[in-house]
């Protein structure tokens, strides 16, 4: 990890960054469809839907902490990044098993329908209960540096 923060650094807005992630995800395709042994046109399609959706998907992690950061005092930081990170992470291990008992309860359909009512629930909530900082002080990334 250290090392690809080192090399991120030496990246400047002269870097081709366009060309090196396209000839990276071109080099991942062309891996996988040769590891799958069907290199066909199905195979390079599957590899490159599952790169994006790889790419894309882990980066809401900062975004999410930026934004739990930015709205509590420097001294709370720990307590509410790992707070909101626990209950974030118990919901992706409880939420597929609760989906499943439910599902076998009542239906794949009503199943969707009522965790898709938990989430439209949870939006509302989220949204009108806002609770904003913590007193008058934001954290700001120098406080978090020592």
């Amino acid at each position: 990890m250290a090392v690809a923060a080192g090399l991120m650094s030496l990246f400047t807005a002269a870097w081709p960054v366009g060309a090196i992630v396209a000839r990276a995800c071109k080099a991942a395709v062309q891996s996988a469809a040769r590891l799958s042994n069907a290199a066909g046109p199905a195979a390079y399609s599957a590899a490159a839907v599952v790169i994006l959706l790889g790419a894309t998907a882990s980066g809401w992690n900062g975004v999410f902490l930026a934004e739990i950061i930015r709205d509590v005092r420097p001294a709370e930081v720990g307590l509410a990044t790992s707070g909101s990170l626990m209950f974030t992470y118990l919901g992706i291990v409880l939420g597929p098993s609760l989906f499943g008992a439910l599902a076998s309860a009542v239906g794949f359909p009503k199943a969707y329908i009522v965790m898709g009512a938990a989430v439209l629930l949870g939006g509302i909530l989220g949204a009108f209960r806002r609770a904003g900082p913590s007193g008058n002080a934001r954290a700001r990334p120098s406080d978090l540096l020592g």
